[in-house]
């Protein structure tokens, strides 16, 4: 369970968890016979063990030290099944550069298992992984010599990837990968064409697009101005309310109960020519722009984190103009782990002054 959070509010930033902590039994090997040994500590990820907190099963699952650099998670009759005999496979990874590596993964190990996204267990025929150059396993029966044949380099290419911001100004930054890495990386619905230099970010439905446009073209693409719905001015913000999910200890509550009673800040805010929020929370880092839902209704997408297809941390801002001279928000912020803390912060935005 997640033991604690900072919740650094528009004020000071944007609003983050703070990483939480477990301690979990851990046991080795030893004559055949689990030993336990000291006690793990896990957050976010732990190196030396190559688990997180995130992965963890369930409250009965124990940290199992093998052989191999990397632990497994093991209820402890899966702890004792293995340790009475150990077993392993292989699992052959195919490089960029067209190379195979041959390594070892325990088998039944939970982790790797959802990192390469096969079954935990060797299906009947196929005892070996076989992991590709965009790192997806599944399991094979085929020989060194066979994979060698499927393994082979490819190039690495350099792309521009670009998203207009809500002021109309173009940011770019460059990736490089294979085609069928990039393809992966992207979460892209079709594969690379040829020719293709650059990606495009719509920060509106949050899909990436492949281009051949340059910068300077798309630079064209993103100027724009709006009528602005509000006035410039002297804006206050305002905490208005909070509410936090019975998985959220009464700790949480509590802190966040202390850091919204009566805060309030004061801003002179000229909107942007491509109206958008940002002067709202001028400070955030987020994954992308405000995005313009209709009818005065505004969202944006701070983080999102996902680990083997679960939701591990959400944050997400939601605003309403409800007059030129009053905005409504709400502040969503989500945490994963064993059950999912959810946070809800609300408030209002009032011109004040000229």
């Amino acid at each position: 369970m997640l033991k604690h959070l900072t919740l650094a509010l528009p004020f000071v930033g944007i609003a983050q968890f703070a990483a939480a902590e477990i301690t979990v039994e851990t046991y080795q090997c030893n004559g055949g016979e689990i030993e336990q040994i000291a006690d793990s500590v896990l957050d976010t990820y732990n190196s030396d063990l190559w688990l997180n907190e995130y992965g963890r099963p369930s409250d009965s699952h124990i940290v199992l030290r093998t052989d191999l650099p990397q632990a497994i998670w093991a209820t402890i009759a899966e702890a004792e099944a293995f340790c009475a005999a150990p077993t392993y496979v292989e699992s052959i990874r195919c490089a960029v550069n067209g190379e195979i590596s041959v390594s070892r993964v325990a088998v039944g190990d939970i982790a790797r298992a959802k990192e390469y996204n096969i079954d935990r267990f060797a299906p009947e025929h196929g005892q070996r992984i076989y992991i590709d150059q965009t790192s997806a396993g599944r399991w094979t029966s085929e020989s060194n010599a066979q994979l060698d044949e499927i393994c082979v380099q490819k190039p690495v290419i350099e792309i521009t990837k670009y998203f207009c911001t809500a002021e109309g100004t173009l940011n770019i930054f460059t990736q490089s990968g294979t085609a069928e890495q990039l393809t992966v990386w992207n979460y892209m619905q079709e594969p690379m064409p040829a020719g293709v230099t650059a990606m495009y970010y719509d920060t509106t439905t949050r899909q990436s697009f492949w281009s051949v446009l340059t910068p300077d073209e798309m630079g064209v693409m993103c100027a724009g101005a709006d009528t602005s719905p509000v006035e410039d001015g002297q804006w206050e913000m305002t905490m208005s309310d909070f509410s936090a999910s019975a998985d959220c200890p009464a700790a949480v509550s509590g802190a966040i109960q202390e850091q919204v009673a009566g805060l309030t800040k004061t801003m002179d805010i000229v909107w942007p020519a491509r109206f958008s929020l940002n002067p709202m929370f001028p400070d955030t880092q987020a994954m992308g722009s405000w995005e313009d839902r209709g009818d005065g209704n505004w969202s944006l997408l701070v983080n999102r984190l996902e680990m083997n297809d679960q939701l591990m941390s959400l944050v997400v801002f939601n605003a309403s103009i409800e007059s030129p001279t009053r905005i409504t928000w709400e502040n969503n912020i989500q945490q994963g782990g064993f059950g999912v803390c959810q946070v809800i912060v609300t408030g209002e935005l009032n011109k004040i002054g000229g």
